[in-house]
């Protein structure tokens, strides 16, 4: 009896002893295991480290780039430049009046005409002339002269087909005004019970003011030789000065002087001076100076 409780006690102890072995041998794997694990992690978060650092040195080399770049549109702006285009000045004679007076003795003209492109297609215009008329009729007789100024503009309505076309269709407005005078004139009066009697009308000043709508053609026939035609239609804003009186019978620059309306024509040739503006450099603006200012 004794001795089987002995082999027990025995075989107790040993299975006591080999648990706690295995037990501290699970422990000991298991710390390993961890540390190896803690290792493994640093490793990972060393390599993503080094992974990920130039990524955001790069990013911020960018973002300093950028800026770099962009400082100077922040701190300074510049004036808009006007595009340059060439001048013209042209200086024109009117033909067809002066061949008209041979047809037409009664009536004489003399006119020049000069534009200045203020624009691109855009031209301030100057008209100016002397001329006059006389009536020689058997029962009336009489002569009238007068200058004559007129100023507006012409838009040309043709775009350029390339540089130095300067070949156009225009199309206009004038403001006219006439000062003249209208002579003595002399008339012949019938008498129904026979003989006649004759009689005369004061010499008389007058002004005249007109408005015009014109369309015309410009061409260049030779380098800055020009020639050209104007078609106009003329409104008197003054036709009742004469009323009553004896009026011109051609008003030069407006046509019959008491007439509320006119149409004109004139034929030209003429010569053109052409010059190219300078454009202005764009120059900085500091805002910082300008808002101390």
């Amino acid at each position: 009896m004794n001795r089987i409780l002995y082999k027990f006690l025995i075989l107790v102890s040993l299975f006591l002893s080999g648990h706690l072995w295995t037990n501290a041998q699970v422990a000991d794997n298991a710390r390993h295991i961890s540390d190896s694990l803690a290792k493994a992690d640093r490793l990972t978060l060393v390599a993503k480290d080094s992974t990920f650092a130039p990524a955001d040195s790069l990013k911020s080399d960018t973002l300093k780039t950028t800026d770099s770049l962009a400082a100077p549109a922040d701190t300074t702006n510049r004036k808009k430049v006007k595009e340059p285009f060439e001048r013209q000045g042209r200086v024109m004679l009117d033909i067809s009046h002066p061949i008209g007076a041979i047809i037409n003795p009664g009536q004489y003209s003399y006119e020049a005409y000069f534009d200045y492109n203020f624009w691109k297609d855009g031209f301030l215009v100057v008209e100016a002339g002397y001329g006059g008329g006389k009536i020689d009729y058997e029962n009336l007789k009489y002569k009238s002269a007068n200058a004559f100024l007129r100023i507006g503009v012409d838009k040309s309505m043709f775009t350029p087909i390339y540089k130095g076309d300067w070949d156009m269709v225009t199309v206009g407005a004038r403001y006219g005004i006439g000062i003249g005078q209208r002579g003595d004139a002399t008339f012949i009066v019938p008498n129904p019970f026979g003989g006649t009697t004759e009689s005369s009308v004061a010499a008389k000043n007058f002004v005249s003011h007109w408005f015009e709508v014109t369309m015309g053609l410009r061409f260049e026939l030779f380098p800055r030789v020009y020639t050209g035609w104007n078609a106009r239609i003329r409104f008197n804003f003054t036709p009742d000065i004469f009323q009553g009186q004896v009026s011109p019978n051609f008003l030069s620059g407006f046509g019959q002087g008491d007439q509320a309306t006119s149409f004109g024509f004139n034929y030209y040739i003429g010569y053109a001076l052409r010059w190219q503006k300078k454009s202005k450099s764009p120059q900085p603006v500091n805002p910082e100076a300008a808002s101390n200012k």
